[in-house]
């Protein structure tokens, strides 16, 4: 007869054991395809998931399963997070960690018990031949009660795993098993019945629905809901699940900002109350396992959050709606470096479900693929109750300085300003750099204040009187003389937010200003404190970066001005002008979104750039037409994907060197591939990073440019492994990010 055994990715970071070990299963434990579990490994007792099963073992000494903890992960997301791994090369128990639940439901654990006293005349000699099972047999009689195995091993150490077997073997202790269950705990507020109010939908809203229900009647499939700013997304959303629930399935909704999710929050749970959930990373570890729970327990069949959201433990999943799906923030920093939009096309895939893209800016690759037939293309042009979009006056700030205006606001934007507050209404201002000025420069000597750790200068913050780097958060007082010549000629250059509400501020005295940045959101639940003020009127003026661009309804918001569309328009990078472009769309429809006409001021040093132009006239199709072009010059995406290495260390010579070493193997292997295909690989560098070092590490980069994500991985990981063997890389540490939203 057949044993089963159980496929187990241990918990330890190393890509020597990134891969399953065989354990059997003892037949006191339930043990299932996701169950986390503690096993013996090298010695000690280790943490690990299981990721399948087999009636065969890969070899003969097979050990058991100590325990099981925890509630097990979800099948789907384990065949997720081993194609996470695969396809955004991680190691899998890194990919499992990104997927993996907080610790729910049922909790096994593994105690062990004395069967002998101390007196046993087989144990005297047992000591004397062996000490240290004496000690941990001591060790295990002193509590005189059942003692659990993560306590011993936390006390003696985690080898002590086959010293307890051995006693066991020997008739000494017993191990067993407890368990108990940690039950969900409920709101406050008791599901209310399931009941939604009907709305009077536009000719529009309703063509999207009818185009919607079509696709997800297939299964598996991706639309594109592209709809000006104030279309009415948000109500195709809702109907859409309306659909969902009454099919007994769930559905999730992914946002790009932690600040979006309050309101956008307060909407679907109106609508569906005591069945929303939310997830984000501001949540305490509390709040996570609560939501967690309410989920795993089918009591919150919607689930609304940020990124991370993607990984809710939903069963009978039957939709996915990415809103803003263009935002870089879907794109996961770290290791694994995901991306939302991947994620959730596997995921639906593995589950049957369909995916809602939505945007008034799709991305670039977004709109080709529709384009090309890969998403369903459904297209909202108007704005609800026939509310016209904003109109947009470009401010030329060159002409501004040319006349000898050399403050922060263009005379239009402070004549707007003093109009919209002369009426009581509301308005949005944008400037995506926080702090007060962007650098520090000595006139005199040309000294720039520049972080010791990063290469980049140090931005000053007014209310501290500190210079900060916003990359490690490096901070020294302000200068009051340069350091480098002791002159007097120190001067503040640049633009940020703090410097905008100051201005504002002696402009308008009387009037009530609110900031909504990384540095004024830093405490828990400041986004929502600082929108629900502004939603009740107790401000006439918001300030903020990206947070304010985009999501945001505010039926009194009359004015956007946007401070400076330069700060991302000049940008090292190859999305820069699409960045541009969606940045003023996106904030530009944050007017007029009630039934006060709005109207938008973008002041500029570049207003004949494309992005510009085409966001002043709200024209995506134009803006995309001409971008397009671009990408298809340089062989960007969506024409190619991208495979980025940043190789870093503290010595800059080594990163040199290893950045050549991997260029060398990287020419070999393209030179190889492109005699013997049609398809055609390119090296970009290696070259220092445009971010040339960061917290005291140095960077270089190499991008491998290619229409095939197999062929770039197989040529990149031949050369790394080359490296690795034939290069001195101590102290070297790769990146590899493929298809990455930035080459900072």
């Amino acid at each position: 007869m057949n044993h089963l055994y159980a496929e187990v990715i241990v918990d330890i970071h190393n890509r020597k054991v990134d891969r399953s070990f065989h354990y059997a299963v003892p037949e006191n434990l339930r043990v299932k395809l996701g169950s986390k579990v503690m096993v013996p490994f090298n010695n000690r007792v280790v943490e690990g998931t299981v990721v399948g099963f087999s009636a065969e073992a890969a070899s003969a000494k097979i050990k058991a399963i100590a325990s099981t903890h925890g509630q097990a992960l979800h099948g789907d997301l384990i065949h997720l997070a081993r194609w996470m791994a695969d396809y955004y090369i991680c190691p899998f128990i890194q990919a499992l960690h990104t997927v993996l639940p907080a610790p729910l439901g049922t909790k096994q654990e593994v105690v062990v018990e004395t069967l002998v006293t101390l007196e046993d005349p087989g144990l005297a000699a047992l000591s004397l031949l062996d000490p240290e099972l004496g000690q941990v047999f001591q060790a295990v009689h002193k509590s005189r009660k059942p003692v659990k195995l993560k306590n011993l091993t936390t006390r003696l150490g985690k080898d002590i795993l086959p010293k307890i077997q051995a006693l066991a073997d020997r008739g000494l202790v017993r191990m067993d098993l407890i368990e108990g269950e940690v039950r969900p705990r409920r709101r406050e507020a008791e599901q209310q019945p399931y009941l939604r109010k009907s709305h009077t939908l536009t000719e529009e809203q309703l063509a999207a629905l009818k185009e919607i229900n079509t696709v997800i009647q297939q299964k598996g499939k991706t639309v594109l809901l592209h709809g000006v700013t104030g279309s009415g997304k948000t109500e195709v959303y809702l109907q859409t699940i309306d659909r969902i629930l009454e099919q007994g399935k769930c559905a999730l909704v992914l946002v790009p900002e932690i600040s979006l999710t309050p309101q956008i929050y307060e909407t679907f749970s109106g609508a569906f109350p005591g069945r929303v959930a939310v997830f984000h990373s501001a949540l305490s570890s509390g709040e996570r396992i609560r939501e967690y729970q309410r989920v795993s327990a089918g009591e919150a069949r919607v689930v609304v959050g940020a990124r991370s959201a993607i990984f809710a433990p939903m069963e009978n999943l039957g939709l996915i709606i990415i809103d803003e799906e263009h935002e870089q923030t879907y794109k996961q920093d770290e290791s694994p470096k995901y991306h939302v939009r991947e994620v959730a096309q596997k995921r639906a895939e593995l589950c049957g479900c369909t995916v809602i893209l939505g945007s008034a800016t799709p991305s670039l690759e977004s709109y080709a693929l529709a384009l090309l037939g890969k998403y369903k293309l459904v297209t909202m042009r108007d704005r609800v109750a026939g509310r016209p979009l904003p109109p947009v006056e470009v401010v030329d700030m060159r002409e501004e300085l040319l006349s000898g205006n050399r403050t922060v606001f263009s005379r239009s934007l402070t004549e707007r300003l003093e109009e919209c507050l002369s009426k009581g209404e509301q308005a949005i201002l944008f400037l995506n750099r926080r702090g007060f000025s962007t650098f520090i420069v000595c006139r005199a000597c040309g000294y720039v204040a520049k972080c010791p750790h990063c290469d980049i200068a140090l931005t000053f913050h007014v209310g501290t009187n500190k210079l900060k780097c916003h990359y490690c958060n490096y901070t020294s007082p302000a200068p009051q003389d340069c350091p480098a010549c002791n002159g007097k000629q120190i001067r503040y250059f640049g633009l940020g937010t703090q410097r905008v509400e100051q201005e504002l501020k002696n402009l308008f005295p009387q009037t009530a200003i609110l900031r909504m940045d990384a540095d004024s959101t830093g405490k828990k639940g400041s986004h929502k404190e600082i929108l629900a003020s502004f939603q009740r009127g107790e401000a006439q003026i918001l300030i903020g970066t990206q947070m304010v661009a985009k999501g945001l309804d505010f039926p009194k918001v009359t004015l956007v001005g946007v401070v400076s569309a330069d700060s991302t328009l000049n940008m090292p990078d190859f999305r820069a002008k699409e960045r541009t472009f969606q940045l003023l769309t996106q904030v530009s429809g944050r007017a007029g979104r009630g039934v006060l006409p709005g109207q938008v001021v973008v002041q500029t040093f570049s207003p004949e750039d494309p992005s510009v132009v085409y966001a002043q006239e709200h024209d995506y199709v134009a803006f995309f037409n001409q971008e397009i072009k671009f990408r298809k010059a340089l062989g960007y995406p969506p024409f190619n994907h991208l495979l980025r290495v940043v190789i870093s260390s503290e010595d800059e010579n080594k990163v040199i060197k290893s950045s050549q070493d991997l260029g060398g193997a990287l020419r070999q292997g393209v030179s190889k591939y492109n005699n013997t295909s049609s398809k055609q690989l390119e090296i970009l560098g290696p070259a220092p990073s445009p971010l040339s070092k960061l917290k005291n590490r140095y960077r270089w980069q190499v991008i491998l440019k290619g229409k095939s994500v197999v062929d770039l991985k197989e040529i990149m990981g031949k050369a790394i492994k080359d490296l690795y063997e034939y290069s001195a890389t101590g102290g070297i540490s790769l990146s590899l990010d493929l298809d990455p939203m930035g080459i900072m």
